[in-house]
C-alpha cells in the first residue's frame, strides 16, 4: 500500500479473507484497518476459503457500503504462509 501512496484510512472497504473472527482481528490491528471498514463473514458462513473476499464484496454492496469509485483492499491470506493485497477502485 505504501507504494501505490494509499493508506487505510482511505478505503471504504477492506476485504480480508476471513478463517476465523480472531485471526481477522489480527490482521486488522496490524495492518491498521478499523473494523467499520470489514464486512464479517465468519459468524454466518464460517470458513468458505476463496469465496469470503467475494462474499464479502456483495455485502458491502448491498449494505451501501461499497459505490462505484469507492476504494476497496482485497487481502488474500494463504495458511500463513503467502499474502497479496489488491487495491482497485470499484
Amino acid at each position: 500500500m505504501n507504494e501505490q501512496r494509499t493508506d487505510t484510512d482511505r478505503l471504504d472497504l477492506a476485504c480480508v479473507q476471513q478463517a476465523s473472527i480472531p485471526f481477522v482481528d489480527t490482521i486488522c490491528r496490524r495492518v491498521g484497518i478499523r473494523p467499520d471498514q470489514v464486512i464479517p463473514t465468519f459468524a454466518h458462513s464460517g470458513d468458505v476459503a476463496a469465496a469470503t473476499i467475494p462474499l464479502q464484496l456483495v455485502g458491502a454492496v448491498e449494505q451501501g457500503m461499497l459505490r462505484p469509485g469507492g476504494s476497496v483492499a482485497l487481502f488474500g491470506l494463504a495458511g500463513g504462509a503467502g499474502a497479496a493485497v489488491m487495491l482497485l477502485r470499484w
